[in-house]
């Protein structure tokens, strides 16, 4: 029969692996429903290294089940970090694709007059085709500078995939 404190590590140990492995298998199906998930999900890197630690201790203290489970985890977060750590390489662009500057601003609607003469300066100096404002204060509206996309010297119909690669 084990002690109490080692039945307390050892559950510890349990809900560090399940725990860990349970955000990771919600990043494997990309399920984010809520704040604090995706807060978790952003740690799954450091969940995943102190996997080592415990799957250690547990080998140390002849919990070959626990061992093995978290080495599964621990992998598991490798495997969920590969295309992040090592991207896919992207396709070259074609030789006869033109260049395509893009400006997205994210206003707030608060911000003073001062703030937006900045802004339009700002704009002027990138020379962009294409600027994108996003509707910051969530009304759905489209009102003042709140919600546009404007094409400069372009058309929808000039703007195809090939442009994007």
């Amino acid at each position: 029969m084990r002690s109490g404190g080692k039945r307390v590590v050892e559950l510890v140990g349990w809900g560090a692996v399940g725990g860990t492995g349970i955000v990771m298998l919600t990043q494997a199906v990309a399920w984010s429903g809520s704040r604090t998930l995706a807060v978790v999900q952003s740690v799954t890197p450091y969940l995943t290294v102190a996997m080592a630690p415990v799957a250690v201790a547990a080998l140390s203290g002849r919990r070959l089940t626990m061992a093995l489970t978290a080495s599964a985890v621990g992998i598991g977060g490798l495997v969920l970090a590969r295309p992040v750590v090592l991207p896919p390489a992207l396709p070259a662009a074609a030789d006869r694709a033109t260049g395509l500057r893009i400006a997205s601003l994210n206003l707030l609607y608060t911000n003073g007059e001062a703030s937006i003469a900045h802004v339009a300066d700002d704009l002027r100096r990138r020379n962009a085709d294409v600027i994108v404002f996003v509707d910051t204060n969530n009304d759905d509206k489209i009102d003042g500078l709140d919600d546009a996309v404007v094409l400069v010297g372009r058309t929808l119909t000039d703007i195809t995939f090939t442009d994007f690669g």
